[in-house]
């Protein structure tokens, strides 16, 4: 059951949107600063937006990562060096993963010939337990106190990772109504999207512009549904318009929203009445030349 939408007291309700999320499974001072500011909210939400888009990034990386490692011939440093040199978006996640998720101890294999190859199968090995371990963390208790999923109902955030064999299945097949979706997010935007509407346009860069930013995205999608009454959207667009939709999950829940984005959020929790608490991470400075 979803908590009433007014608290009978003054209490602090947290919603935590993906960076938070996905900042708790990885480095330890992150976790420790999202850790100490929860202790002062109540109770903690997430969302089946949010469950989908964690999903889409760290759960996915990890699957990636499996599937390399797993491959004939697999050596754990090609894979390290393949990862450090790629221009992939997530490359710092699937390096972050490496170096802190697959526990490889120092000097195993030290004295064989096979050493690199024995590696990449104790990474895909590991992987095979992290994978559906943070899916499962996401709605314990150790993460929050409710999955908010009564508004939108996103399906594929409901699918837990499945390994089939050797590997794991698609995870996150296509969206197709009346096939493989039950949720209601079509709905959801054609109540909510002319408001949205209002607040996106200002902030959206122009239609057709090369580099559109996040508000343009989200508008796009929007609009797509409330021009088509026959829309059928997939989970990719759910992500393009994820803020908001996670917004939409958690209004009236939450009373402040966490997130380290603050270009968007800070707009979003206006719009649902949430007060906006940026989590920023002092202690970490960039590397200098």
């Amino acid at each position: 059951m979803n908590p009433p939408s007014v608290p009978p007291t003054l209490c602090r309700r947290a919603l935590l949107e993906t960076t938070i999320q996905v900042d708790r499974k990885k480095t330890g001072h992150r976790q420790a600063v999202i850790e100490r500011l929860l202790e002062g909210f109540e109770w903690k939400f997430s969302t089946s937006i949010t469950l989908l888009e964690f999903k889409a990034t760290i759960i996915e990386a990890c699957i990636f990562l499996h599937g390399v490692f797993r491959r004939s011939g697999s050596r754990f440093s090609d894979v390290l060096d393949a990862v450090t040199e790629s221009q992939h978006r997530q490359q710092a996640l699937r390096l972050h993963i490496i170096h802190n998720m697959v526990q490889i101890t120092e000097g195993l294999f030290r004295n064989r010939n096979d050493r690199q190859e024995r590696l990449a199968e104790i990474a895909y090995l590991q992987l095979e337990n992290v994978i559906p371990q943070l899916y499962d963390w996401f709605s314990s208790p150790a993460s929050v106190d409710q999955v908010l999923n009564d508004r939108i109902a996103c399906t594929r955030a409901m699918e837990k990772p499945v390994k089939k064999v050797a590997k794991f299945e698609t995870n996150l097949p296509r969206c197709i109504r009346d096939r493989n979706k039950r949720c209601q997010v079509e709905k959801v935007i054609r109540q909510h999207g002319p408001r949205l509407v209002k607040v996106l346009e200002p902030l959206a860069t122009p239609s057709g512009e090369p580099n559109p930013n996040q508000f343009r995205r989200t508008l796009d999608v929007i609009q797509s549904v409330l021009a088509n009454p026959k829309a059928d959207l997939s989970h990719e667009d759910c992500r393009n318009a994820g803020d908001f939709l996670i917004g939409i999950e958690a209004e009236g829940h939450a009373t402040e929203a966490l997130s380290t984005n603050a270009r968007e959020w800070e707009v979003v929790a206006k719009e649902m009445g949430m007060q906006f608490v940026h989590v920023k991470y002092p202690d970490e400075r960039p590397w200098s030349r």
